[in-house]
């Protein structure tokens, strides 16, 4: 069992384990080696909760039901062992898929309370530090921290907006995490020139070779289209075209259709 767990989840040289061997041999003994408290257990159990091995049937909810959980048991296995990397790892990945969940629906709303959202990025923030891949996620932190902080705010303020959307307009107005969140909202709604100053703002923002760039300029192309200025217009789609990403390269001829047809 030792060596199956470590080849599937320590070393990855298996890419997945069949269900049924997940399900009848996997958990059963890794539920008896963490109650005999063995070590890499807890992250182990972890992982497999964690992982797509293990399905969404019966065998998931009778751990959940016994109140084990993936983020739990890598929280236990980092408290036996800080020193435990795997572990640790795999906390941080499961943390950034739950952030980028909560933020999903924006400008809708965060889909968690405000304030377990900031505890679980005050752990991720010590995660990272102590990972040493704090400056890989600077920028994502930023932008997790300021809704965190913001849905906070608008829910003790909800009477003054219409939506947190509304929310975000009024009060952070040109901070760029706001901007990321409200284009979509406003393209929606066919404000053209919000979109066209919001995404003009991101571009000042972000470097020349952010791969966001490319984004921001569909935007603000469109809405040049749309607010009949060809000339804005053609200079973004040529410079969208000579992105190296082939999807960002047929945004740019189907926008120089529209173009040549006049059409917004």
């Amino acid at each position: 069992m030792v060596a199956l767990c470590r080849a599937r989840w320590d070393l990855r040289a298996l890419e997945r384990l069949p269900f049924p061997l997940v399900e009848r041999l996997v958990v059963p003994e890794l539920r008896r080696g963490y109650a005999g408290k063995l070590p890499a257990y807890a992250r182990w159990l972890g992982l497999v909760l964690g992982s797509s091995d293990l399905g969404g049937g019966r065998t998931r909810d009778e751990l959940l039901e016994a109140g084990l959980s993936a983020d739990g048991l890598l929280r236990e296995a980092l408290a036996a062992d800080p020193n435990d990397a795997k572990a640790r790892a795999a906390l941080i990945r499961l943390y950034d898929g739950d952030f980028d969940y909560y933020l999903h629906d924006l400008p809708a709303g965060v889909l968690t309370d405000a304030a377990s959202f900031a505890r679980d990025l005050d752990h991720f923030e010590q995660l990272v530090a102590a990972h040493g891949v704090a400056e890989r996620y600077a920028t994502r932190l930023r932008r997790w921290r300021f809704h965190s902080q913001a849905w906070g705010d608008y829910l003790r303020r909800r009477a003054q907006f219409s939506s947190y959307a509304d929310y975000l307009s009024e009060v952070h107005p040109d901070r760029p995490e706001a901007l990321r969140a409200l284009l979509p909202w406003l393209r929606h709604s066919r404000q053209w020139r919000r979109v066209r100053a919001a995404a003009s703002a991101l571009l000042r923002q972000v470097p020349a070779t952010s791969p966001e760039r490319w984004h921001w300029l569909t935007y603000r192309a469109e809405a040049a289209l749309a607010l009949g200025d060809r000339v804005a217009a053609q200079a973004d789609i040529t410079e969208l075209a000579r992105s190296p990403q082939a999807v960002w390269q047929r945004r740019a001829r189907q926008l120089a259709t529209t173009y040549q047809h006049g059409t917004p």
